[in-house]
This record gives structure tokens, C-alpha cells and sequence, in this order.
């Protein structure tokens, strides 16, 4: 077992007893087990000690490791992470960083333990991200559960994975956990597991059929019908759009794609309908409208034209706020690094300095968006469940957000172009005019035909909107 303190970088290969570790981060896997302070009474490990000395020394480890995870399994303790809020919470700051810090493949949140298989990213060590995860819920769990003292086991399990069967060997354990000690009759039944998020994930589907009428010539003038179906959480969308079959800019299809953005969050809607939930969102609440809104760089030669196209005086007001805001962004320190978001890695400490200034949408007008119909695709994509005045202060346990099959705006996004440092490209809403004015618009380069064909193809299989300046991210940030 792996002692809980302070790391001080990455070990490399090292060994406790007979079993080699490694705590290093480029393609070596971990699989890592850690459990609540109250699993396993000291009774218990003393009797497993004093049973085990009878064993050769070699076979001691991995029996007591067999005897504690049995005994786990048993649910002794207060079993805490079985209540949702927890559970949930957990399974946040395991997927939080996952593709930043480390590659998440595999967990299981049981009542009493947590089981990981995941591989860390080089600067990040195996025992940093543990420490990271056990640190930041422990603190949010005592919070919730209105105690404090110690909430995990200082020590945690871990095993280098060998190779592939190995891998697989792993995993399939890790996912099987909660049948295997009859909490449920399928892996994927088991609420906070990744066999559960894989199954959710596996049933969204998107398919581009019939794209093409006649050919792939360019016409200019020429237009094509283009039939597709997202099928998710029981849910089906089926619908057909007109594209050109000469090449457009991506700005081109922003109307189609908000129309599409607006039918995937329908489907959320009705999701949360279906479980009870009443969606918060609404008129005159403005709660989420001071928080870093992501837009793509089309969004922003949009808004730019939006604002020119306002009548006076409506026009010169709405410049002044975003002149405003600029003023406030220069003096918080933060407008150099907004100027440049695309370049900034650490995004999530910036969004979290942005919405603590609550500088308010420049389209706000009585706590309510004046722009509603032409809002960005961002703003579109959140709703949530959760009381609107914890958008004010967020949590990663008071927000509840709506689920989508997928993200619109990071689809779209990528129609933009690469990023320099991954993700995608993207522009703050607040600044948008002004970088507009400083950047041509995406030249007209592909068919409509082909640049939506990209856009579908990416749409359900982005994870989260890359920039975590969403307020989702934001909540779930681990110091």
C-alpha cells in the first residue's frame, strides 16, 4: 500500500515487498484502490497479520490484498460513497482531469472503496493525482456530510499494469465489482461506474446518411439534402437540413447549428422531465450570465456584426459595457491572457478569476439575455436543475446540470481550425467584438456538404467543452 503523503515528484520503479511499482506517467498504467477510514477495522488487519505469517513471505502481500478487498466487499463501515451527492462528487473529480492530467480507463465507485485503472501524463505521478483526488473529496465529502476528521484510509493500493492481458485483466475486474458482490445484475446497472458511462455513452449514436444527392461537385447555387439521426438515452432526432454543395465558411451553418444545438438540449429537457426535475432556468434570473463564456471564432465575427447592426442609441450602450468590461479585465490583471485564450493551459484557474469579478454579460439587460435568439451556442447548452442561486457561488455538489448528447460548440469549433496547444479555438464572448475586428473570418474552403459532415462526425464524441471555462468545470476544479 501506498502511503498518502505529500509527493514530492515521481518515483520511477520502486518496490514495497515483492511487487514492483511504478510511479511514473508516460504510458504506464496504474490500477489504484483506496477506501474510507472506517472500512476496515484495526481488529481486522491484526487477525489477517497474524493468520497470514504462516505463508511463505512472497505470498503474503498479494493474499492480504486478496483478504482486504474481500472483506471491502462485505460493506463494513458507514459506507458513505453508496449516498448519491457522494458518489456523484467522487466520480466528478475522477473524470475532471481526465486527458489533462492522466487517461481515465476504468472505475468503480463502491460503498465503501473506489477502484481507478488509469494512466498518468508526464509531468503528473500516480501518487500526485491520487493524493489530488483523496484530498479535494475528502473535503467536499465532510462538507456534505457535515463531520470532519479523516474520511479515507491514508493508505491505497496499487499495481503497475504488465501488459495488455494484464489491462484487461484489470479492468474487467474493476467494472464487475459491484456484481460480483451483488449490489447489482449488470455492470452497467451500477450508477458510478465507467461500464455504466460507456453503456450511456455507446447509445448515443450519430449517422449521416444520404448526404449527397447527386455527386460532389461544387455548384454554386446548388443545394443538397442531408438526413441524420442522433439516437440517445431512448431518445431519437431525426432531421434534414440544406447545405451547398460549393464551398462556405463554417458562419455559414451557424443558423442550422443553433437550431441543432437547440433540439440536443430539447432532448436533455425532456430527459430530466422524464426523472421528475424541473429545469431553473428562466427569465430574469441572469445567475450564470457573469461567468466566461467560451465562443467559437465565427460566434465571434457574429456578435460583432449583431452589435454593428443595433440601432442607436441600443448600439453605443452596448458598446460601452463591452468597453467597461475591458477596463475591469485590464485592471484584475487577467485581459492579457483573454486576449490570447486559445495559448492560455490553465483555463480552469482562469475562469474561476473571471466569475469571482462579476463583470455581467454585455447583452444583460434586466438580468435577462437581449440577444436570446441569436445567443452563443455555449449559453444554449447550459441548463440546469439545481436552485439558480447556486450559479452564483458553484459548487461541484449544488450544480446539477441538464445532459446533452453532445456539445454543439466544441463541434463547431473545430470547423475553425486546429488549436496550437489542443482543445479547440475559441474566443470570450466579452471580448468578441474586439477580436474580430483583429482576425479575418474562416475563409470559405470546403462544401457545405463536407464541413457539416465534419461537424456531425465530432458532435457526440466530444467529452466536455475543451476551454473548462464552462461553469460545470469550474465547480469541479480540485485545488
Amino acid at each position: 500500500m501506498s502511503s498518502q503523503s505529500k509527493p514530492t515528484g515521481p518515483k520511477g520503479w520502486h518496490s514495497r515487498g515483492y511487487h514492483p511499482h511504478f510511479d511514473g506517467g508516460k504510458d504506464f498504467a496504474q490500477s489504484v484502490s483506496f477506501r474510507l477510514a472506517d472500512s476496515l477495522p484495526r481488529h481486522a488487519v491484526e487477525q489477517m497479520d497474524a493468520e497470514l505469517k504462516s505463508l511463505p513471505p512472497s505470498l503474503q502481500d498479494p493474499e492480504k490484498r486478496k483478504r482486504i478487498e474481500a472483506f471491502l466487499d462485505s460493506g463494513y463501515g458507514s459506507c458513505s460513497l453508496r449516498e448519491t451527492p457522494i458518489g456523484e462528487m467522487v466520480e466528478s473529480a475522477l473524470l475532471f482531469f481526465d486527458g489533462e492530467r492522466y487517461r481515465l480507463h476504468a472505475w468503480s465507485i463502491m460503498p465503501n472503496h473506489v477502484h481507478v485503472l488509469f494512466t498518468p501524463i508526464e509531468p503528473h505521478s500516480m501518487s500526485q493525482i491520487v493524493g489530488s483526488w483523496k484530498t479535494f473529496t475528502a473535503k467536499e465529502a465532510n462538507r456534505l456530510l457535515k463531520r470532519s476528521g479523516q474520511y479515507w484510509q491514508e493508505d491505497y493500493f496499487d499495481r503497475f499494469i504488465r501488459d495488455e492481458k494484464h489491462f484487461t485483466k484489470a479492468l474487467e475486474y474493476i467494472e464487475a465489482n459491484p456484481v460480483a458482490t451483488g449490489l447489482c445484475a449488470r455492470m452497467e446497472d451500477w450508477p458510478r461506474s465507467s461500464a455504466r458511462r460507456r453503456s450511456s455513452r455507446d447509445s448515443s449514436t450519430v449517422s449521416v446518411t444520404s448526404l449527397l444527392a447527386a455527386g460532389t461537385a461544387a455548384d454554386p447555387g446548388r443545394t443538397v439534402s442531408a438526413n441524420f439521426k442522433i439516437g440517445w438515452e431512448g431518445r431519437e432526432l431525426s432531421a434534414s437540413v440544406a447545405l451547398p454543395t460549393h464551398p462556405v465558411s463554417p458562419r455559414y451553418l451557424l443558423p442550422m447549428i443553433q437550431n441543432l444545438s437547440n433540439a440536443l438540449v430539447g432532448m436533455g429537457e425532456s430527459l430530466v422531465a422524464e426523472r421528475g426535475e424541473t429545469i431553473s432556468c428562466k427569465a430574469g434570473c441572469g445567475a450564470c450570465c457573469r461567468q466566461l463564456v467560451p465562443i467559437t471564432e465565427s460566434e465571434a465575427h457574429h456578435i460583432r456584426d449583431l452589435v454593428e447592426a443595433m440601432p442607436e442609441p441600443r448600439r453605443e450602450a452596448v458598446r460601452e459595457k463591452f468597453a467597461a468590461a475591458r477596463t475591469a479585465l485590464a485592471a484584475s490583471g487577467l485581459l492579457e491572457l483573454l486576449l490570447k485564450p486559445t495559448e492560455n493551459t490553465r483555463n480552469t484557474e482562469l475562469g474561476l478569476s473571471y466569475l469571482r469579478l462579476g463583470i455581467a454579460c454585455p447583452f444583460l439587460e434586466e438580468e435577462s439575455c437581449s440577444i436570446h435568439p441569436d445567443r452563443p451556442l455555449s449559453c444554449r447548452e447550459y441548463l440546469v436543475t439545481s436552485p439558480a442561486e447556486y450559479c452564483r457561488e458553484p459548487t461541484a455538489t449544488t450544480i446539477r446540470r441538464v445532459p446533452t448528447p453532445g456539445f454543439a460548440m466544441t463541434a463547431f469549433a473545430t470547423l475553425d481550425g486546429p488549436a496550437p496547444t489542443g482543445g479547440v479555438r475559441w474566443v470570450p464572448l466579452v471580448l468578441a467584438p474586439e477580436w474580430a475586428e483583429k482576425h479575418p473570418e474562416t475563409a470559405a474552403t470546403e462544401p457545405g456538404t463536407e464541413l457539416f459532415s465534419r461537424f456531425m462526425s465530432t458532435l457526440t464524441h466530444v467529452k466536455k467543452i475543451p476551454p473548462p471555462t464552462d461553469l460545470l468545470q469550474l465547480v469541479e476544479a480540485a485545488p
